[in-house]
């Protein structure tokens, strides 16, 4: 049975239709997965702020266990995940096939979304909703199911821009476990 995944593009596109993929990304104003929200947080541990998006950059400010702050937005830097197909992938752009792929052939991936979704490079444009499963996702007598297998996981950091009480604006990479409360609307300690 040959399975097809319907994809569609974003509502922003990059470069030409026979441009390469990038080998990073950065996902201006992204939240990355499901339920995720900026708004108020809450530092579960000391965490730094820095003036730009490295932590080569000054401080700017030292957040304290407890302290409630804004998250104002974030930027989802990706270095380029490859995915080998195992089975044939359909890629639509404007609801038409853009590009048939064949089994043995890489699919780009980026950006997590959210419900085993990523970003992902179609045709010369990023598009969203790729899922790759891969054979340990399924129970015993199911791996049929899989549509390929990872070459190179894609590698993120998630940068969010925060403000202190006294309005102090920084940037600190978001790793899990969160070092924040709130992160995400389902989470028992989203605050309102």
């Amino acid at each position: 049975m040959i399975q097809f995944v319907i994809c569609s593009i974003l509502s922003f596109q990059i470069g030409q239709s026979n441009s390469k993929p990038p080998s990073s990304f950065i996902d201006i104003g992204n939240c990355p997965g499901e339920g995720c929200a900026y708004g108020k947080w809450k530092a579960q541990k000391a965490i730094n702020l820095f003036a730009s998006k490295t932590v080569k950059s000054y401080n700017v400010a030292t957040l304290k266990s407890g302290e409630i702050v804004k998250a104002l937005t974030g930027d989802v830097h990706t270095e380029a995940g490859i995915f080998i197909l195992e089975k044939p992938f359909e890629c639509y752009l404007q609801n038409k096939v853009a590009h048939s792929h064949h089994p043995g052939e890489r699919i780009f991936v980026y950006t997590y979304e959210g419900e085993g979704f990523y970003k992902f490079w179609c045709h010369g444009r990023m598009a969203s909703g790729f899922s790759p499963s891969i054979k340990s996702n399924f129970k015993p007598g199911q791996e049929h199911l899989a549509n390929g297998h990872w070459y190179k996981e894609p590698k993120t950091i998630w940068w969010a821009k925060i403000q202190t009480t006294t309005g102090i604006i920084g940037w600190t990479p978001v790793t899990k476990p969160y070092a924040f409360d709130g992160t995400y609307e389902g989470d028992q300690n989203y605050i309102k």
